[in-house]
């Protein structure tokens, strides 16, 4: 009998040490032990103890094999079993080498803060590891917002030392698209970014424009060769937007041979159609475009139509659908197909496609995402009086705020709260009828629901309509074997259609996203297609995937008295054409960096959360034990059963994260002799022993109450005066004060950075808080034992 054990935590070590035969203990992090081993006591004795206990046993039993820093990839099923896919990241130390000596811990330069001490100190880039070492090399903030992973500090880092050519073939070795993501991203990266803490965030995509625009001005962009088809296969892609073609780019570098069919005039999906010159001036997409042709990608143009679609599929070794969603949703609404009506989508590509755009004097755009402030935008230089009118209110609107005060300084005007519910005309629009909306209970987006304000009805005077509130893909190529569900193409974990050997990404099965994350959906399917005609599976560009993204947001704000002291630096802002000027005209808006604001915006970065590569400690190694290029591996076991056994992890509070709050998993390593201060008591701000702390529990677990009162327990036996603010219903206590409170509010007091406790009508001031919102179960866990 052979058992696959999925979470190295207590429950996990338990339950490998009862089982029979041969054991796989797997867990996510570099050693054993997993959240069990932060707490400082496990029933009421010390956990070092109880985990070190249990290790030697697992150490003794040649039938256990514990498999740290691994994830389970991939199940499947079989008749005898599983067969259980393993990706294990690199811990860049040979541990056959090492002999534990620790000259390098000696001499390692860099100190990012301590994971398993919740961050509470920081601890060599290089660390202990079961008897050897390992080296830290976490993924930052950025990188991890990333959909293709780029390697942001590293392109960032390399601009600020002014190594530009080395920096743009660094983002090239990502993605194909270089010069069009440093101008149209919407950079989900920023948002992540430590340094906006203190002031602003880096400006990612502007770094990112620079380093492109330098090489390709200065003739030293990567020249593209003839890539040999060695795999003797070929493959053929349906679209040529972002999608489509980084699928190409990727499946011809492995060696295969491939045909993208597009139906438009025009190469480049809506990049090409759907993204308005001023933003993206095709010189540089049509540049990047054709290194995917120099490299042996073969481009046809040709619609494809449900007889043309099955023959493909048999001329084939395997399909990509990359088609977009270059539909548009319907207002729903009278008037609608009178003349004066022009959807977004279908505006926007033909003034992209040169061809005649006829528009009135008065333009009311509805809706209030890209499309919509894009048509705004073309249709101000066009000539027109542009009205955006949006159900919700400034806030909600998901279109990049960058684009909507530019819209705004062109004189673009904007009605929020409003909704259309007729068109008004004689053949042609005259006028458009809305009606008031209110902001209501939150929808499945997260943005509150818009409702309409009853008799609130008014009229605005227009004569064209440009409804951007949407968009679709069509699909009536597709033939009946291939599940479609609202316009979106269904796909199973890996891409793949119903139909075997089809696979589809991109905004077909997403629905309408940003260019960056149609990037990731054709270098997710190059993997996948690579994976199913020659069994190989490729190194995968997520490394670290995000299991909730408001649990990621609150991790980036714990702690951030740390950098209260730096000194503000505001973002470098890129020079603009004067809106006199660029209202008149297509031609780009903004001017991005120069050589000295890119190398002064670089410098601004925090470099966080890794090893920098600089060698050190393989040039002091003894034993040559250092392996820094070390990759992740992938290997496969068959097992008879699965047990997974989920480790929980703590919410992070997703406020009042001042300098003198600290979560329960943070005070727990306060509390351990082996944590970070010995097991002394004291403020992570400032050093200082408190003498009076609030545990507040702010969910109504019993399973919280039980940790947090064990705590203040313990700091009331280390002489400080502790209290429990709960949620829950329980019971008073002998050694700790209890205090039910259903709202408590915080607040920071500013000279001593002391908290202040709000509940109902009274306030305490406090010198210490340990905040929690209680636990979860990480969805890696969930994802597995959905599969079992």
């Amino acid at each position: 009998m052979k058992t696959l054990i999925v979470g190295g935590g207590y429950d996990g070590i338990k339950a490998c040490l009862e089982e029979e035969g041969e054991v796989y203990l797997v867990e996510r992090l570099p050693s054993i032990g997993g959240f069990s081993s932060k707490l400082h006591l496990i029933d009421g004795k010390k956990s070092s103890e109880i985990l070190s206990s249990y290790l030697d046993e697992i150490k003794n039993k040649e039938n256990i094999h514990p498999i740290t820093n691994t994830i389970v990839e991939k199940i499947d099923k079989n008749d005898k079993g599983f067969s259980v896919h393993l990706k294990t990241s690199p811990i860049r130390v040979d541990p056959d080498k090492c002999d534990g000596c620790g000259e390098c811990l000696k001499i390692c330069p860099v100190r990012p803060p301590d994971r398993f001490n919740e961050w509470l100190i920081n601890k060599n880039a290089i660390s202990p590891y079961n008897g050897s070492f390992y080296i830290e090399k976490e993924t930052p903030f950025c990188q991890n917002a990333c959909p293709v992973n780029l390697d942001i500090r590293g392109y960032v880092g390399l601009t600020a030392d002014g190594r530009f050519k080395e920096a743009y073939k660094l983002i090239r070795s990502k993605v194909p698209f270089p010069g069009v993501l440093g101008r149209v991203c919407p950079h989900p990266c920023e948002d992540r970014c430590k340094r906006g803490l203190i002031d602003d965030p880096i400006s990612i995509v502007e770094v990112k424009r620079f380093v492109t625009d330098c090489a390709y001005n200065g003739g030293e962009e990567i020249k593209p060769e003839v890539i040999p088809s060695t795999k003797g296969k070929k493959i053929a892609i349906i679209g040529s937007g972002p999608a489509g073609l980084s699928a190409a780019h990727d499946l011809k570098k492995f060696g295969y041979d491939v045909v993208i069919f597009e139906k438009l005039p025009a190469i480049g999906g809506m990049m090409a159609v759907g993204i308005p010159k001023y933003r993206l001036p095709r010189e540089i997409l049509e540049k990047e475009i054709q290194y995917i042709k120099d490299i042996g990608v073969d481009i046809i143009e040709e619609e494809i139509d449900k007889k043309r679609f099955n023959e493909i599929r048999n001329e084939y070794n395997a399909l990509f659908i990359a088609v977009g969603s270059h539909g548009s949703r319907k207002l729903g609404v009278e008037g609608e197909e009178m003349e004066g009506v022009v959807h977004g989508v279908d505006f926007l590509r033909d003034i992209n496609l040169g061809r005649e755009v006829k528009i009135g004097e008065k333009v009311a755009v509805v809706g209030g995402g890209n499309v919509a402030i894009d048509a705004a935008r073309c249709a101000i230089r066009l000539g027109s009086d542009v009205t955006i009118v949006y159900r919700r209110s400034r806030k909600e609107m998901p279109a990049n705020d960058e684009e909507v005060m530019d819209a705004e300084e062109e004189g673009v005007k904007f009605i929020f709260l409003a909704n259309p519910t007729g068109i008004i005309g004689f053949k042609s629009v005259e006028k458009i009828e809305c009606i008031k909306m209110e902001l209501g209970a939150p929808d499945e987006s997260g943005r509150r629901r818009p409702v309409p304000i009853k008799e609130s009805e008014f009229i605005i005077d227009v004569d064209t309509v440009i409804p951007a509130i949407g968009q679709a893909s069509k699909l009536d190529f597709l033939p009946d074997d291939i599940k479609a569900e609202r316009g979106r193409i269904k796909v199973d974990d890996r891409g793949e259609t119903s139909a075997k050997g089809i696979f589809a990404g991109g905004d077909v099965v997403t629905g309408p996203k940003i260019v960056i994350d149609a990037i990731a959906g054709g270098k997710k399917a190059a993997l996948s297609i690579e994976e199913y005609l020659d069994g190989e599976k490729g190194e995968d560009f997520r490394v670290e995937p995000i299991d909730d993204t408001e649990i990621e947001r609150a991790k980036l704000s714990k702690h951030y008295f740390a950098l209260k002291e730096m000194e503000k630096e505001e973002m470098i802002k890129p020079p603009k054409i004067e809106v006199k000027e660029r209202i008149k005209n297509f031609d780009e808006v903004n001017h991005g960096y120069d050589e000295k604001m890119a190398i002064e915006e670089s410098n601004r970065c925090l470099s966080c959360r890794k090893c920098i590569g600089c060698g050190i400690c393989a040039e002091v190694c003894p034993r040559d034990a250092i392996e820094y290029n070390q990759k992740e591996k992938r290997s496969e076991i068959e097992v008879d059963k699965i047990i997974v056994a989920p480790e929980m992890e703590e919410k992070i509070p997703s406020q009042y994260m001042y300098s003198n709050v600290v979560t329960l998993t943070e005070f727990e390593r306060i509390l351990d002799e082996s944590g970070p201060y010995g097991g002394m008591i004291i403020r992570p701000y400032d050093g200082d022993i408190p003498g009076k702390i609030a545990f507040i529990q702010m969910d109504k677990d019993p399973v919280t109450f039980k940790y947090i009162l064990q705590e203040a327990i313990d700091a009331k036996e280390k002489d400080i005066d502790s209290f429990i603010f709960s949620n829950a219903d329980v019971k008073k206590n002998k050694k700790v004060k209890v205090i039910r409170a259903k709202d408590v509010k915080i607040e920071e007091v500013d000279e001593s950075e002391n908290l202040l406790i709000k509940y109902g009508k009274k306030e305490e001031e406090f010198d210490m808080v340990v905040l929690t919102e209680g636990f979860y179960q990480p969805k890696y866990f969930s994802d597995i034992s959905a599969k079992v």
